[in-house]
């Protein structure tokens, strides 16, 4: 698990490839993943 690493999605991209940028920032240790529809 590292903080040196975050992820931010878009709301351009679909829900599958938000899954899929989603399920490889969490195998590298991303503790900081958000997506911009929740914010």
């Amino acid at each position: 698990r590292t903080l040196g690493i975050s992820s931010l999605g878009g709301a351009t991209l679909d829900n599958e490839e938000n899954y899929l940028i989603k399920k490889l920032f969490t195998a590298m240790g991303a503790l900081q993943i958000e997506n911009q529809a929740r914010i």
